[in-house]
């Protein structure tokens, strides 16, 4: 998503030369912004010890425009581009790139979680790896005051109006992971009592080849008789069967070549 928050730039760029002009300067600041913040995280991945694993909370919201952090100040220079173009530009960017902060906001929160699980993070942390992270994270949280080409951007940022606009996206994203958590904490709780209840009853009549696949067959029955309806994770499971297919299919080289040709043809058209 910020790739393509990236591209959006640069085409808008192609717009015209003052565009392109200011174009230039969002997309190289949105650039170090993004190269900061995600060198932290992947750093951080193995490289942190558990004690600073919390800081990773600080270059994660900065992917969604967290406020007062160089995601904030670089979403605020796309903005303020957008807001000198004619056409539907501004109405897009207030629908979309909220909708971006929200989907990162619940993907990063996602990633904090399985890095913070036990395992994850190492007991000391590789001394190298976590040095030079500590510098990005430092530079992820000053580089946008201290470099004078960001500065005019960042103290944008802190307009009463523009911290609500970053915020708002990011506390929902925050209380939709929450409640999906919690949802999910609950399903498992339920799908395990169903279990304990299916292994009381198991009968001892089943051959032991076939003992796992009807015991995963009474499951799913048990599971169907207690909702009176398909449980959660049929729903789920067949809607990420879906999702891979779609992802597989997209990713082949005769779509990809066909849905290039065919945008060419519309932009041609649109020119």
């Amino acid at each position: 998503s910020q790739m393509g928050l990236m591209t959006v730039i640069f085409g808008l760029g192609l717009t015209g030369l003052q565009a392109g002009q200011q174009a230039a300067s969002v997309l190289v600041l949105y650039a170090v912004h993004h190269s900061l913040a995600k060198s932290c995280l992947f750093l951080g991945c193995r490289g942190i010890s558990k004690r600073f694993i919390s800081a990773l909370y600080l270059p994660a919201l900065a992917l969604a425009g967290l406020p007062f952090t160089s995601g904030a100040a670089a979403k605020i220079g796309f903005k303020e581009l957008v807001a000198g173009l004619e056409g539907p530009w501004q109405d897009l960017s207030a629908v979309f790139l909220p909708m971006s902060s929200l989907g990162t906001t619940l993907l990063v929160l996602h990633f904090m979680r399985i890095v913070q699980q036990p395992g994850e993070a190492e007991a000391g942390g590789d001394k190298k790896a976590m040095f030079v992270m500590m510098m990005s994270l430092f530079a992820v949280a000053l580089v946008f005051w201290l470099w004078p080409a960001t500065v005019p951007t960042a103290l944008h940022s802190l307009q009463p109006v523009k911290i609500w606009q970053a915020l708002w996206p990011v506390l929902l994203g925050c209380l939709l992971f929450f409640l999906w958590q919690k949802i999910a904490v609950w399903h498992e709780s339920r799908v395990a009592g169903c279990d304990t209840a299916l292994v009381a009853d198991r009968h001892d009549s089943v051959e032991p080849d076939n003992a796992f696949q009807s015991f995963l067959e009474r499951i799913e029955e048990k599971n169907w008789q207690s909702a009176g309806d398909r449980p959660l994770s049929v729903y789920f499971s067949g809607v990420d069967l879906q999702l891979r297919k779609a992802e597989k299919i997209l990713g082949r080289w005769v779509v990809v070549g066909l849905t290039f040709l065919l945008l060419s043809i519309i932009l041609y058209f649109l020119a």
